[in-house]
């Protein structure tokens, strides 16, 4: 019905991922204009006029009023308020993939779609194979597309919890495919659904792919295992065979439960700092555009380093360390990355180990201690000046602290030169005004 008004965009979302976005206080004014519900739709209209698009959101809603069960509904005018609520939805992976008191949950069913006028009944028998199967997920999407997004908390790190994910993938499909639907309604089916076509298409289709496959690629050399002869979904399942250290941390790491194995494993790859331009993320990805400079590399080697296997040396490892030395703790990731992978907290706990058994750089003795430095100039202004001002003597003092030969000398006594004392009141006050 909604779709005869010809909107230019129709989202979904349940109340759960608004619960999850409440519990870290994210567009709270959105939220509070949220009419009464346990699941929303946002409708945009645009046209020419403000008063084109408002009339047709006044006639969508009256005639949502004509209908037996009438929905209540409210009419967003601030671009403010309307930009908050877009965002709302489109938090539904970062609000999903890591709650902060639940399981962490996983794309395993995340895809589907049904034509839109089964979108509900899809909805309501998805909820209960859900709620059989004990699972927390929250249910958003295209629904005007009739593309449902979900993450699911599945164990995928035991035998018993992929036996059950494999059972359930199995009796969805059977269920999408009930109502008409695709096991990939926006996204490639992969190896994760791949082993399920059978049930959509038939033999037929499925031999008429491979057929086609093998002419193209004959010695199935091209991302072999996927949708042709492909693989079980559970074959590959990286937390099955991942076993990783768990070392005393620094960081207490609370957003992941104390645990930095959790941390490392954040990133769900979705690759938005992977930019060419625009936005904070990532400033040395942009640079060098190499992925291991990217917040998703530095994650992943972070992954790959706690299981050893790949990745050797552990806190040692001078990959890990040539990664992270590039980052330049801007937070960026932090802000922008869907899930918050904070690789600048990462880098300073990574770092904190790495020189255990490490000498730092000359830098971070000259500038690290630079109060030290400057309470003994001050004391000593004469021979500062010496050690810093005599040509030769100053290219050794830039030497030994690591500074270009290029940059300029201060001079002890000067204004501000050497000084780390208190700051004088009548700067504090001109600071205060």
């Amino acid at each position: 019905m909604i779709r005869e008004f010809r909107p230019v965009g129709c989202e979904g979302f349940d109340d759960r991922l608004v619960e999850l976005v409440r519990a870290r206080n994210r567009h709270s004014a959105a939220i509070e204009r949220l009419p009464p519900g346990r699941g929303w739709l946002l409708v945009e209209f645009g046209a020419d006029e403000q008063a084109q698009a408002q009339d047709q959101a006044e006639a969508l809603i009256a005639a949502l009023r004509e209908q037996p069960r009438p929905a209540n509904a409210a009419i967003i005018d601030n671009p403010r308020i309307a930009h908050g609520l877009w965002e709302l939805r489109e938090s539904g992976l970062s609000a999903t993939a890591k709650p902060q008191d639940a399981p962490d949950t996983w794309p395993g069913w995340e895809d589907s779609a049904v034509p839109t006028d089964r979108v509900g009944d899809y909805l309501r028998e998805l909820g209960e194979l859900l709620e059989r199967g004990g699972h927390n997920a929250s249910l958003y999407g295209h629904f005007a597309q009739g593309c449902i997004h979900t993450r699911i908390s599945f164990d995928l790190s035991t035998a018993s919890g992929i036996d059950h994910y494999r059972a359930f993938t199995e009796e969805a499909a059977e269920l999408v495919v009930r109502h008409g639907g695709s096991l990939s309604g926006e996204h490639g089916d992969g190896q994760a659904r791949g082993d399920l076509l059978g049930k959509m298409y038939s033999p037929e289709i499925v031999g008429a792919m491979g057929e086609f496959k093998r002419i193209w690629d004959p010695e199935q050399r091209m991302n072999p295992g996927r949708v042709v002869d492909a693989l079980p979904r559970t074959e590959a399942l990286k937390l099955a065979s991942y076993h990783p250290s768990r070392p005393q941390t620094t960081f207490s790491f609370v957003d992941d439960h104390g645990d930095f194995v959790r941390a490392a494993n954040r990133c769900v790859g979705v690759g938005e700092c992977r930019r060419d331009s625009g936005g904070l993320m990532c400033p040395s990805y942009m640079a060098t555009k190499d992925e291991r400079h990217s917040t998703r590399g530095r994650a992943r080697l972070l992954f790959e380093m706690l299981m050893g296997d790949v990745v050797e040396g552990g806190w040692q490892s001078e990959d890990v360390f040539e990664a992270l030395d590039l980052c330049l703790a801007c937070k960026g990731c932090k802000l922008e990355c869907p899930v918050e992978v904070d690789i600048a907290t990462y880098k300073a706990e990574f770092m904190a180990h790495y020189y255990e058994r490490q000498w730092r750089p000359r830098q971070a003795y000259s500038l690290g201690w630079i109060h030290r430095w400057a309470r003994i100039g001050a004391m000593m202004p004469r021979l500062g000046n010496l050690a810093t001002q005599t040509p030769g003597l100053a290219w050794f003092a830039k030497w030994v602290a690591g500074a270009s030969q290029r940059r300029g000398r201060p001079t002890a006594g000067s204004p501000g030169a050497w000084s780390c004392g208190p700051i004088p009141s009548t700067t504090r006050s001109s600071r205060r005004s």
